[in-house]
């Protein structure tokens, strides 16, 4: 339930504290994002207020930024309103996805006030637009695209920005060529940092695992586990009381 999926960014994020994530950023993505439902923004907005209030109560070291969920960002004004949304349910920054189209909606955040993460490369709000989770920056077309995007971020004013699927020699270049650090998630190892979805890492994620992840742990199995054993244990008790009756 919603409630519970709260607690759980809460309790996600209290887990990554304090073990090297302290040393970067949490970032608590857009719900249900990869899964593309179809809902409407202002229902991915209402999902994703909670959810950053359950992550700042969990109080971590760590910088918290929030995505702005898929069309809450359409407009200038949709985009300083929507992160002032996100600011005043515990967020201290706010990340969106694009480089050049958005860089009014960025310079718009900014002036208000609200530190910007940028996002560029494979874009996981587009993920079913762009045929699923390709790597970007392979044709020199795209190598040139993603430059001008890590560029005008830059320019723009974002802290930092995410690479994601992003050819690992056109990312090396990126890092070199601005001012601001790169996260790479599958973009090689010259970026500035590393970052890597949770429920991806620990393979609980429902629908699909990316190729370019390895899960360290197989969690759904010791999860489905222990609610064996506690089914097995309700029945069990409930089997013994009735014998005594």
């Amino acid at each position: 339930n919603a409630g519970g999926e709260r607690r759980a960014d809460g309790v996600r994020v209290a887990l990554g504290d304090g073990h090297g994530v302290d040393d970067g950023e949490v970032l608590l993505a857009e719900q249900r994002q990869r899964g593309g439902l179809g809902e409407e923004r202002r229902h991915r907005l209402r999902a994703q207020r909670p959810a950053t209030r359950a992550a700042a109560r969990a109080q971590p070291r760590a910088l918290l930024a929030t995505d702005l969920p898929k069309g809450s960002y359409d407009t200038i004004d949709d985009a300083v309103a929507n992160a002032r949304r996100l600011i005043d349910a515990g967020a201290e920054a706010v990340k969106a996805e694009g480089g050049t189209a958005i860089r009014p909606q960025v310079e718009a955040i900014l002036a208000a006030g609200i530190p910007f993460l940028g996002h560029i490369g494979m874009l996981p709000q587009n993920v079913k637009a762009e045929g699923g989770y390709k790597v970007k920056g392979k044709t020199e077309s795209e190598h040139q695209a993603i430059l001008r995007d890590a560029k005008a971020l830059d320019e723009a004013g974002a802290f930092a920005v995410v690479l994601e699927l992003v050819a690992p020699a056109v990312a090396a270049e990126i890092s070199k060529t601005i001012s601001i650090p790169t996260i790479g998630i599958c973009a090689g190892i010259e970026c500035d940092g590393q970052i890597l979805v949770t429920t991806d890492l620990w393979a609980t994620s429902p629908d699909y695992i990316p190729r370019h992840v390895q899960p360290n742990m197989q969690v759904p199995v010791e999860m489905r586990r222990a609610i064996t054993d506690w089914k097995n244990k309700i029945s069990t008790t409930e089997a013994q009381g009735a014998q005594g009756e």
